[in-house]
């Protein structure tokens, strides 16, 4: 009898402040490289050594807020552009298509690559204030079966250079 490959849902994101839990039902600060994407517990070890190899390669990257905008019902500090962001983002979509995983929504990645900062319950950016970007984190989200709350768990963090 075969073992069942069984996936998870992961993201990538740099975290805006150094101070955060390993696991967290609500968002704390974060700047979202990746949304969503599905990855086979097979696959695991694959992910992590792309990922290590990219971030070996990478230098840590300062943004600045530029503005405040409303998307629907969130409030979010939009990063002035930023081609090193964009680059790092477009580098990161690339690798995930080269091993085969899949963004579940895709609709804001790529040319349309929005960076922001989601005002959360912990608090929020500011305009003019500047982001030291030196790691990325892999977010793992599993459902909490007593509470019925999304868990996100830091699977590992990846330091720039």
């Amino acid at each position: 009898m075969n073992a069942k490959k069984t996936s998870s849902e992961q993201l990538l994101v740099f975290m805006v402040r150094n101070q955060h839990q390993q696991s967290f039902v609500h968002w704390p600060l974060h700047v979202t490289i990746v949304p969503w994407f599905s990855v086979a517990t097979d696959l695991e070890i694959k992910l992590d050594d792309a990922l290590t190899t990219l971030a070996k390669n990478r230098q840590r990257i300062q943004a600045v807020i530029d503005h405040t905008e409303t998307w629907g019902n969130h409030i979010v500090e939009v990063i002035a552009p930023n081609q090193q962001l964009h680059n790092f983002h477009l580098d990161v979509l690339m690798m995930l298509n080269q091993h085969n995983f899949v963004i579940h929504n895709a609709k804001y990645t790529g040319e349309v690559y929005r960076p922001h900062v989601t005002r959360q319950q912990e608090g929020s950016v500011h305009i003019g204030d500047i982001l030291e970007l030196h790691s990325f984190a892999l977010i793992k989200q599993n459902k909490n079966v007593k509470t019925g709350e999304m868990v996100k768990t830091i699977v590992k963090e990846y330091e720039l250079l």
